[in-house]
């Protein structure tokens, strides 16, 4: 949009594009979910298995790409376990009475 007005529209252009997304991807389909839901249910399977076949490959290469750069998620929930046993064996010295 900005090559076509110039770049004066380029923030009312980005406050356009954000308040279509926002209102086509988010308020749209919680508005037709929460309201209209019975009427959507026998739809849905057929398009959800579409959805799980069509991005199974992007979301196997993204974890390969995450698991080889970083840390995989079972290595941060044993961390996050580690840390929350810690503080809490910590907890239970400083309040266990003192004999």
């Amino acid at each position: 949009m900005a090559f076509l007005l110039g770049e004066a529209y380029i923030a009312i252009d980005s406050a356009i594009m954000t308040v279509l997304i926002r209102v086509l991807s988010e308020i749209l389909p919680k508005t037709l979910g929460a309201t209209d839901w019975w009427a959507m249910t026998p739809s849905l399977p057929p398009i959800l298995k579409f959805m799980i076949v069509i991005m199974g490959p992007f979301i196997w290469l993204t974890e390969l790409i995450n698991n080889r750069l970083g840390k995989s998620k079972t290595d941060i929930v044993h961390n996050m376990r580690t840390y929350a046993k810690q503080k809490w064996l910590k907890r239970l010295k400083r309040d266990e009475p003192t004999r």
